[in-house]
C-alpha cells in the first residue's frame, strides 16, 4: 500500500504527480498514514481486512521503472515507503472505499521507524509486543533487541 500524500512528495522530482501503481504499489491510498501505521495495524477496505507487516523495500527496478536514476534509494531515505500488507479476510475492493482502522497494537513502532533501522528499545518494545511479525522484520527486532540502548 501506499498513500497519495507520500506519493505526492515526489512530484517535482519525477516532473509529475505519480498515477496510482508507479511505485508498484497494489493499493493507493487517500487520507491514511501508510508509513506511520504501526507494525500489526489491521484496515478493513470493504470486505477486505488487511494486516500491515513490513515497509516495502524499494529496489532499483523501481528506479528503472520511473525513468529517474537513484530514486530506489531516494525514497528509501525519505522514510515514506508505504506498506507490505497480508490479507487476512479476502474480499472485492474497487476504488473509492475509505480504508477504516480497524485495529491499532500497543506498541509505538511504525513501518518508518522499521525502514529506519529500529532502535534497541524500539525493537524490543515491538518484540515483546506479542505482534505476529514477518520473518524479515523478526529478523531485525531479534538482532536490534540484542544490542545496548
Amino acid at each position: 500500500m501506499y498513500a497519495d500524500e507520500e506519493a505526492a512528495l515526489f512530484a517535482e522530482l519525477l516532473g509529475d504527480a505519480p498515477r496510482p501503481g508507479l511505485f508498484g504499489e497494489n493499493l493507493r491510498t487517500s487520507g491514511l498514514d501508510v508509513s506511520g501505521a504501526r507494525i500489526g495495524e489491521r484496515w478493513l477496505v470493504g470486505e477486505v481486512l488487511l494486516e500491515v507487516r513490513a515497509p516495502r523495500t524499494p529496489c532499483p527496478n523501481l528506479s528503472l521503472h520511473v525513468g529517474v536514476p537513484g530514486f530506489h534509494r531516494e525514497l528509501h531515505r525519505s522514510g515514506r515507503v508505504g506498506a507490505m500488507c497480508r490479507v487476512l479476510e479476502p474480499g472485492e475492493v474497487e476504488p473509492g472505499l475509505p480504508v477504516l482502522v480497524d485495529h491499532v497494537p500497543d506498541h509505538e513502532v511504525t513501518v518508518a521507524d522499521v525502514s529506519a533501522g529500529l532502535s534497541p528499545s524500539a525493537a524490543r518494545g515491538l518484540r515483546d509486543s506479542g505482534v505476529d511479525l514477518a520473518p524479515r522484520v523478526r529478523r531485525l527486532v531479534l538482532r536490534r533487541s540484542r544490542e545496548s540502548g
